[in-house]
C-alpha cells in the first residue's frame, strides 16, 4: 500500500497531471472565448525615432501599430516640449486612434512644429497607444539645429537680375530632391511691400506643388513685379520650397532697380506766348523738371529759331537734376534787328542722354516806336495839308 502511494506520488505522474490540467483550462477558455485570445500589448514603431530639424520646421514621423488580434488603439503624444505643436493625421484626417492587426498595421503620422525660436538642443517627447489591454510608450527625439540638410536642393540660374520699375523680374530656380523616396513641395515667395511675386512649376503654371522622384529635380519659376512708385535700389525675393516630410529649402533672390528718369520742360508761368522788339532781347524763363526714379545727367539745350534769329540757354547745360526735383533755366532769345511786326515760332528743345522733350513759342514781335511816331507825322501833315488846300480852294 506504501509503495503504490509513492508510485502515485512520482515526480513525473505530477508534471503529467499539472500538463493535462492546464491543457483542459486552456481549452475552456478557448471554448468560451469563441476561438479569440485577448489582446497582448500592443507594438508601436517607427523607421526614425530621433531626427534633426531647424527652428521653425515641421517634422513628420511615420508610424504603425501592430497587434497579435484586431484591436482599436487609442494614440496620443505625451511630455511635448513648451511651445511646440503637433498634429495626428492618418488617411487624410486627423485622427486619435487606429486600428492595428496582426498582419494589417495601424499607420498614422505625428506632425510636430517646432517653433522658430527654439534653442539649438535635444527634445524628446513621448507616443503613447492604449488597449483594453494596457498602454505602449514610444519615446521620440528631435535635435534642433540651426543649419540642417533637409535634403532639398535649390539654385538660380540667375541670383540677381537688374532693370527699371516696368521690369518683371523673372528667375529660374532648380529644385532637387536629394531624398531616397518621392517627395511633394509647396512654394512661397515674398517680396518688399507692394510688390507682386509668384512662384509655380515650370511645368504647370498655375500649380502650386509639384511631386518629384528620389533624387530628381523640378524647374521652378519665379515672377516679381515691383509697384510703379519703386525707388531705385535692391530689393530681395525669399523663395522657400517645403517638403510633405518636413524638409525645406530656401532661396533669397535680388532685384535691382536701376531706375529710370523723366524730363519735362515747361516755362515758369506757364505761358507759350512771349513778344518783344526787334534787335533787343528777351528772357524767357523756362523750368527743367525730373519726375522719374533716377537722376538726370548733363540736360543741354537747342533752339530752331527764325532766320537771323539767335536763341541760347543760361546756363548752357544743367549738370543733373535729381528725382521730383526741379531746376531753372534762362533762354535769351533776340529777334533779327529788321524783323517785321508779326508772331514767329520758336522750337526750343531739352535732351539728356537718350531723352529729350519739345517746347514750342510764339513769339510776337512788336512794331518800331519811331516808325509809328513818323507814320503819324505824314499822315498828320497829309491830313494838314489837305485841309489847308480845301480850305484855299473853298474860297474860290
Amino acid at each position: 500500500m506504501t509503495e503504490s502511494k509513492k508510485a502515485w506520488c512520482s515526480p513525473g505522474k505530477i508534471v503529467r497531471s499539472v500538463a493535462v490540467v492546464a491543457f483542459a483550462a486552456a481549452s475552456l477558455v478557448w471554448i468560451d472565448s469563441g476561438g479569440h485570445v485577448d489582446a497582448a500589448d500592443l507594438v508601436v514603431s517607427t523607421p526614425y525615432p530621433s531626427v534633426v530639424a531647424s527652428p521653425g520646421s515641421t517634422v513628420k514621423f511615420d508610424l504603425q501599430v501592430t497587434a497579435p488580434a484586431v484591436t482599436i488603439a487609442q494614440i496620443k503624444v505625451a511630455q511635448l516640449p513648451t511651445g511646440w505643436t503637433t498634429t495626428l493625421r492618418g488617411g487624410g484626417f486627423v485622427v486619435n486612434a487606429v486600428t492595428a492587426a496582426p498582419d494589417t498595421p495601424g499607420k498614422f503620422t505625428v506632425e510636430i512644429v517646432v517653433p522658430p525660436d527654439a534653442a539649438a538642443n535635444n527634445y524628446s517627447f513621448n507616443v503613447i497607444t492604449s488597449d483594453s489591454s494596457g498602454d505602449f510608450t514610444l519615446p521620440l527625439a528631435v535635435q534642433v539645429q540651426a543649419e540642417v540638410n533637409s535634403g532639398v536642393g535649390v539654385k538660380a540660374d540667375f541670383p540677381s537680375l537688374r532693370g527699371d520699375p516696368s521690369t518683371a523680374f523673372s528667375y529660374t530656380l532648380t529644385v532637387t530632391n536629394n531624398t531616397p523616396q518621392s517627395q511633394t513641395f509647396t512654394f512661397t515667395a515674398e517680396g518688399p511691400q507692394g510688390w507682386t511675386v509668384t512662384a509655380s512649376p515650370d511645368a504647370s503654371p498655375n500649380a502650386n506643388t509639384v511631386t518629384v522622384d528620389a533624387d530628381g529635380t523640378t524647374t521652378v519659376k519665379v515672377s516679381a513685379t515691383p509697384p510703379a512708385t519703386v525707388e531705385q535700389g535692391s530689393y530681395p525675393i525669399n523663395v522657400t520650397i517645403t517638403s510633405d516630410t518636413g524638409g525645406t529649402g530656401s532661396m533669397q533672390l535680388t532685384a535691382e532697380v536701376t531706375g529710370s528718369s523723366k524730363l519735362d520742360v515747361a516755362t515758369a508761368d506757364q505761358r507759350l506766348n512771349v513778344s518783344g522788339k526787334a534787335n533787343s532781347e528777351k528772357r524767357v524763363t523756362l523750368v527743367v523738371s525730373n519726375s522719374g526714379t533716377a537722376a538726370l545727367q548733363a540736360v543741354q539745350f537747342a533752339a530752331t529759331p527764325p532766320s537771323g534769329w539767335t536763341v541760347t540757354s543760361d546756363p548752357p547745360q544743367v549738370p543733373q537734376v535729381n528725382p521730383n526735383e526741379s531746376t531753372q533755366v534762362v533762354a535769351v532769345i533776340k529777334p533779327e534787328k529788321n524783323a517785321l511786326a508779326g508772331d514767329y515760332a520758336i522750337s526750343v528743345r531739352a535732351s539728356a542722354g537718350s531723352q529729350s522733350t519739345s517746347l514750342d513759342l510764339r513769339y510776337g514781335v512788336k512794331g518800331s516806336q519811331t516808325l509809328g511816331i513818323i507814320a503819324i507825322a505824314i499822315i498828320a501833315v497829309t491830313f494838314l495839308g489837305l485841309a489847308w488846300l480845301f480850305r484855299r480852294l473853298g474860297r474860290r
